[in-house]
């Protein structure tokens, strides 16, 4: 199972899921609740819910057995959650972002205490939209419904400043790098199109409403882990050592170049690393 994030769809894995078909797998890409075709929960719901949700999906589609799970961004939550509370089902988990920490995970050497501040000084100036998604994520909605470019600005701004691309004279994005065009367009219309902007945002209020961030005290992800760690300049990864306080990691990479959309930005590099880690879990 691959699993997306905000702001971006399934559409993210297009490139991916031939070759994994090829070499075998029978390849699940679901669309997160709220976001796209996939229909609009009654209320907020978030990471925790969504992996029971998917769980039921795997189960309905195989019936009980064991499967791969690969996620970043609220994928790499909703698989951290998978992975924690079906052990038993969840063979091997793959990682290209960490969200989810142990709730005694706490820094202690110098690089994941250096770690830990570049962190939360880039979550004081970058961290606005999630707040706002959060607390009052009917205000924005209200305000984006009936506005494609509000809703191509608010995505965009993203792509623009999480993903790992060079910045021209003027100091904005160069997207078109790492990016093509009608790829993002088409990733916008599946906000714009089924009018899933604003249940969208609901995973971050579903986020808070379940303390979605921390894995219950003594009870961190057991299943085999392997994390590519990509130079996210917004969500930079930690140290090894401080992911494994969360996560049996098991398979680290370090990975050159590309940023927080990995499965856009480098599909080869992620799909290598993929191959690498799961092929010992089949």
């Amino acid at each position: 199972m691959l699993i997306h994030g905000w702001p971006g769809s399934f559409i993210e894995f297009e490139r991916i899921i031939g070759p994994l078909v090829a070499s075998g797998h029978d390849v699940i890409v679901p669309s997160l609740p709220g976001y796209a075709f996939s229909g609009s929960p009654r209320a907020p719901i978030g990471p925790r819910r969504t992996a029971e949700l998917f769980h039921q999906l795997l189960l309905q589609l195989y019936g009980p057995g064991r499967y791969l799970v690969q996620g970043g961004d609220w994928g790499a939550a909703v698989g951290g959650w998978m992975a924690q509370a079906y052990p038993e089902a969840v063979a091997a988990l793959h990682l290209n972002l960490i969200l989810v920490e142990a709730d005694d995970a706490t820094p202690a050497t110098a690089d994941e205490l250096a770690w830990a501040k570049r962190r939360a000084s880039l979550a004081r100036r970058e961290g606005a939209y999630s707040h706002l998604h959060g607390t009052r994520p009917q205000t924005l909605g209200i305000a984006m419904s009936d506005s494609p470019v509000g809703v191509a600005g608010w995505i965009l701004e993203k792509f623009g400043v999480w993903a790992d691309v060079p910045r021209r004279a003027d100091g904005s994005p160069d997207l078109w790098h790492a990016f093509d065009e009608d790829l993002l367009l088409t990733n916008i219309m599946l906000y714009v199109a089924p009018q899933s902007f604003v249940t969208s945002t609901w995973m971050y209020r579903g986020w808070v409403l379940e303390n979605a961030g921390k894995f219950p005290l003594d009870a961190p992800v057991r299943v085999p882990t392997g994390i590519a760690a990509f130079p996210d300049p917004v969500f930079p990864p930690p140290p090894r050592s401080q992911a494994a306080k969360s996560y049996n990691v098991v398979h680290w990479s370090d990975m050159p170049a590309g940023g927080h959309f990995a499965a856009l930005e480098k599909p080869d590099a992620l799909l290598t690393d993929m191959q690498e880690f799961f092929g010992h879990y089949r």
